[in-house]
């Protein structure tokens, strides 16, 4: 997209005799971000006159010839208030809006509305703001359209809220917002993301007043009804700012004018940055492809033909084997499998549409993403060169072919994660179907005993859980919402932030650990079944169970029983056959029931 040019101002440049009550108008040649127009009108620094009956500002304690108003400052700035106008090329208004993000379905036409009436019989500058260096991290100065007009799907909702702002990323980029619980404003919730990164999804409260979300772009709800799925969505473009800082002077008149003078152009640059050449983006892109770009699951085994069809009629000559390339490579990095391997092809041009055939010598395969690159020298017959969406030069698209194994479904997963997924792709989720399908065979050993109903089932509930596991730790970059946290005093220290419940990754573990035990055993142990132990120790209530620790020891001394300490035991009694054990080199013992008669000792 191009910088915004001036085609037209009012007063025009020098115009004498400017009715005091007029507006001053700056009509560009596309559509702008009205916010980011800054007109300043300049007024003599001790002007005291104004409006249409030359009322003299002037401080009445003091001489009738003051020299400067009694408020200090600089009071040459007029002040107003800039609003736009949507005009056709011939100025008249129009009403229409801009959905895709063309930036050229209207002229912007600023105005500026002072406050109050000029001053008459007096010399003004007009100054319209642009940005006059690039070397600079100021970004100010009149900048094409970034935000652009709100799309609604087909809601069964009442509710029209808005998206605006100015945007201040650097890339063009989707920004989609859905209901996720219904209501009216204040009540009702939306969850957000932008479609260059569909995996950050972030909820809030539906409200009146503007929301800021990333990068500039706001949004702002109307009191109106919402349903869940209700969505919205809005383009934005990186600013392009208006290189040059334009001026120009008129007069106004004595207060009895009716006559309007003529609009006209201006240019009188006040810089002029090097290398600004003015000159319109190119516009030749791809309208269509099929495979469509992130197809998913396709079967490869009957796709040998692709087809791209572009904005315009291509010229013929930049369409080569070397500007079109088709490559095919595993979708998860197998090391089993070349990196990647460039297919051979057929190319057959039919006015704008291109035909991709996939020749037999380098077929496609399973679990394979296969790449087409246009190069950025294709170019159409007016010698304008390829861009993608972005305005990128040139353009890449992929899809991919069967997934295998595949042990559960996009449809199960979405069932399960709900909104939280709602906007991921389904590409994605197969990608994680399938890695999570190659660990399900991995955990399996020896011959399935088996292979019933109920095996099948328990590894498509592995393979779900460990699914859905891994998308969720992809969505909160591994963490979690209920973080861990030290405090010392005003010293505060958290981590494991995330934005994915911890009790929900808990389950999820838990079922992979539930069903993990069925694919270990090739199904001969099921959940709800114990394993067989491979030892058996006495349980603490067998009589016979060895004590460890240390005991005390009863002997008998010959005239009366006493007890020794084995090891400074606390324990007051032993059951076990350590009792076998005296103190007394002499002592004869008998059952340990019973306390040995003087009959017993030795001679």
């Amino acid at each position: 997209m191009a910088a915004p040019t001036i085609v037209e101002v009012h007063p025009v440049s020098s115009a004498t005799g400017v009715v005091l009550s007029d507006t001053i108008t700056v009509t560009f040649d596309q559509e702008v971000d009205i916010d980011s127009v800054s007109i300043i009108v300049e007024g003599p620094d001790t002007d005291k006159w104004s409006g249409p009956d030359l009322a003299l500002f002037d401080d009445l304690d003091t001489d009738s010839d003051d020299d400067i108003l009694s408020t200090a400052g600089y009071k040459g700035i007029v002040q107003g208030e800039v609003t736009e106008i949507k005009v056709d090329a011939e100025g008249d208004t129009v009403s229409t809006y801009d959905y895709t993000g063309g930036g050229s379905n209207w002229y912007s036409k600023a105005v500026f509305t002072p406050d109050i009436p000029l001053a008459s019989l007096t010399s003004y500058r007009v100054y319209v703001i642009g940005d006059e260096s690039d070397n600079d991290n100021i970004m100010s100065g009149v900048s094409a359209r970034t935000v652009f007009d709100t799309s609604k799907g087909t809601n069964l909702g009442t509710g029209d809220p808005t998206f605006g702002g100015m945007y201040t990323g650097t890339i063009t980029d989707v920004y989609n917002a859905r209901i996720s619980s219904a209501g009216a404003v204040g009540t009702a919730k939306f969850v957000w993301w932008k479609d260059s990164d569909p995996l950050i999804v972030r909820e809030l409260t539906t409200k009146q007043n503007s929301q800021l979300l990333s990068d500039g772009v706001s949004i702002q709800f109307t009191d109106s009804t919402y349903v869940v799925n209700d969505t919205f969505e809005v383009v934005v473009k990186a600013p392009v700012r208006m290189a040059s800082t334009y001026t120009w002077t008129f007069t106004s008149g004595a207060g009895s004018i009716e006559t309007v003078p003529s609009a006209s152009v201006v240019s009188i640059p006040i810089t002029s940055p090097e290398g600004s050449t003015g000159t319109d983006a190119s516009t030749f892109t791809i309208s269509s492809m099929d495979p469509d770009n992130r197809d998913t699951n396709l079967a490869y085994a009957s796709l040998n033909t692709i087809t791209v069809t572009f904005s315009a009629d291509p010229d013929a000559t930049t369409i080569t084997d070397s500007t079109v390339t088709v490559s095919m490579e595993p979708v998860n990095g197998d090391p089993a499998v070349a990196d990647t391997t460039e297919l051979v092809k057929a190319l057959s041009l039919s006015g704008s549409v291109l035909t991709i055939t996939i020749d037999a010598s380098t077929p496609l395969d399973a679990n394979r993403m296969v790449i087409v690159t246009l190069d950025e020298t294709i170019a159409d017959d007016d010698g304008n060169t390829l861009v993608d969406s972005n305005e990128e030069a040139g353009y890449v698209f992929y899809f991919t072919t069967t997934y295998d194994p595949l042990y559960s479904q996009v449809r199960r997963i979405r069932l399960d994660l709900g909104s939280s997924i709602s906007d991921i792709p389904d590409d994605t989720i197969n990608l994680a179907i399938f890695e999570a399908s190659l660990e399900a065979n991995v955990l399996v050993f020896g011959t399935v005993i088996d292979n019933s109903e109920y095996f099948t089932f328990a590894k498509r509930q592995y393979v779900t859980c460990a699914a859905e596991l891994i998308l969720l730790q992809a969505l909160s970059g591994g963490g979690t919402s209920n973080p861990s946290a030290k405090r010392l005093a005003d010293l505060e220290v958290k981590w494991g932030t995330g934005t994915v419940s911890s009790s929900l990754t808990n389950n999820l573990q838990a079922c992979k650990d539930k069903w993990k035990v069925v694919l270990n055993s090739s199904g001969a142990v099921t959940p709800e079944s114990s394993i067989k132990p491979s030892m058996v120790i006495k349980g603490a209530y067998d009589p016979d169970r060895p004590n460890f620790g240390r005991t005390w020891d009863t002997y008998y001394d010959g005239s009366s029983e006493a007890e020794v300490p084995a090891a400074n035991s606390k324990s007051k009694y032993t059951n076990t056959r350590r009792w076998k054990n005296g103190y007394l080199p002499r002592s004869r013992w008998g059952s340990r029931f019973s306390i040995p008669s003087n009959d017993d000792t030795d001679e």
